[in-house]
């Protein structure tokens, strides 16, 4: 705050950055643990003082701190694998930082946080990938890649590869172990001649890595969360972006220049069910679910439009309008259930549509293979189609994840077999889609994960909306 009294004070955000980040790893001298608690801490006891003297200060401390905290992400890579122990321990410094409310409050307040808003002039920038200085040759290469839909040229300042290189909570869920990184597919390689039991290890090794990255994901997210109303409403508002940037990720081929990597839908949505599990394991709780929430564009900020490109299909053709106004016991509690429903329209069940295209691809190439009497194991082509496919189960038939989505849609289930007739038909289309698509790809790809799971609410919600009497609302 004197840096002009105290010599090292021009450095002061760096060094309390590193000691964040050390405070993860070296536990002789942290700064974050006190002999009674978090809070008597000399972290927290030092933004105590700070916030209390000159909170605008602290705010621009903290700040500056995130700014150095977080050009330690790798921006060139989104594999765990590539990120080293310093993504991890980027994650847990800011996770330390959020300790303090009032410093969790002045990461929300960083520039970097949200996106533009929809509309302005900042929004419809672009930001160009191409280096400065490329050569012609480069040049070319960058508009073939573009040709090719890849998104390599560039992207909205408003968009999904901006949501994970512009924003904070962005550059923290966008590692995972995407399908298609070459760190990843090494470790599956010539997966034919190699025994189950071998594949098994190397999917297990790789997924304990995921986890770790998830778990400190979610424990900053849920830090932010609890620091505040006004920071809660600033991570809700990211939530709401990360879902309107990315409506068009259930195409069949999403445009990588529009919408985020399937990894960074997973792991939000991996997120937002672990924020679920209150109401999820308390029936009290989940009867807090408001179902007028879909109704109420002011709430839900167009993420169920109903008008316009981005309609959300509701279960009736011609839903009636609903008869009362939104006004909640609880207003989070049907916030997080009707936005995690979207992540996971958005995400994983676009991701295990494509994981069935993938295995039928490799099932026809085996094929095609033994007709010929060609040897699989030897085949190149099958090879590098099966090291995709084990690759994607890495991180989509991670069990945690399958058996977190299965009690998510059993709750959901049960939600729609308890609400009135009139609000059933204003429910989201994709509410009953996905619960069947999860139902029939975990049935097939990952039965065991459905041992010991209550899946009786999914039973009874098929057996009425099948009735003659739900016929015209579920047509």
């Amino acid at each position: 705050m004197e840096p002009d009294i105290f010599m090292m004070g021009n450095v002061s955000t760096q060094q309390l950055a590193k000691c964040l980040t050390n405070a993860a790893t070296d536990t002789s001298s942290p700064i974050v643990f006190g002999a009674t608690g978090p809070k008597s801490s000399f972290y927290y006891s030092l933004c105590e003082e700070l916030s209390s003297q000159d909170l605008p200060s602290f705010q621009k401390i903290m700040k500056d701190t995130v700014t150095y905290l977080i050009q330690s992400f790798h921006n060139k890579t989104d594999s765990v694998l590539d990120a080293g122990d310093g993504g991890i321990l980027t994650i847990t410094a800011l996770k330390a930082l959020c300790m303090h409310k009032k410093a969790a409050h002045a990461l929300t307040l960083h520039e970097m946080f949200l996106l533009p808003k929809a509309g302005t002039p900042e929004a419809n920038e672009k930001i160009s990938n191409i280096p400065p200085g490329a050569t012609s040759q480069q040049m070319q290469i960058f508009q073939m890649m573009q040709a090719l839909n890849r998104g390599i040229t560039g992207y909205l300042k408003r968009s999904g590869p901006a949501l994970e290189k512009q924003t904070i909570l962005g550059k923290v869920f966008k590692y995972g172990v995407p399908f298609d990184s070459q760190s990843v597919l090494s470790q599956f390689q010539n997966p034919a001649k190699k025994t189950i039991i071998q594949l098994n290890n190397t999917t297990s090794s790789i997924r304990r890595q995921l986890k770790m990255y998830q778990d400190e994901s979610f424990a900053l997210l849920k830090a932010l969360i609890h620091a505040g109303p006004e920071a809660k409403d600033r991570v809700m508002t990211w939530i709401v972006d990360a879902l309107l940037v990315n409506i068009g990720s259930t195409a069949m081929r999403p445009d990588r220049s529009k919408v985020s990597h399937s990894q960074t839908l997973l792991n939000i949505g991996v997120a937002l069910m672990k924020l679920c599990e209150p109401f999820i394991n308390d029936p009290k709780k989940s009867r807090l679910i408001d179902p007028r929430f879909v109704s109420s564009p002011d709430h839900h900020h167009n993420v169920y439009a109903t008008t316009g490109d981005e309609t959300v299909p509701r279960l009736s053709q011609n839903p009636a309008t609903a008869t009362s106004a939104y006004n909640p016991k609880n207003t989070f509690v049907p916030q997080l259930f009707f936005y995690t429903a979207r992540i996971l329209h958005l995400g994983l069940i676009p991701s295990s549509a494509f994981h069935t295209g993938l295995v039928r691809r490799v099932h026809h190439l085996a094929y095609s293979l033994r007709q010929r009497n060609s040897d699989e194991s030897s085949n190149q082509d099958f090879n590098q189609a099966l090291a995709m496919q084990y690759a994607n189960e890495v991180s989509l038939l991670a069990p945690e994840m399958i058996a977190d989505a299965l009690r998510y849609f059993n709750l959901c289930a049960g939600f729609l077999n308890t609400i009135k007739n009139d609000q059933l038909s204003l429910m989201p289309e994709h509410l009953v889609d996905d619960t069947c698509a999860l139902i029939t790809f975990t049935s097939r790809f990952a039965t065991k994960q459905m041992q010991g799971i209550d899946l009786g609410n999914i039973f009874r919600v098929t057996v009425k909306l099948l009735s003659p009497q739900y016929a015209s609302v579920s047509s």
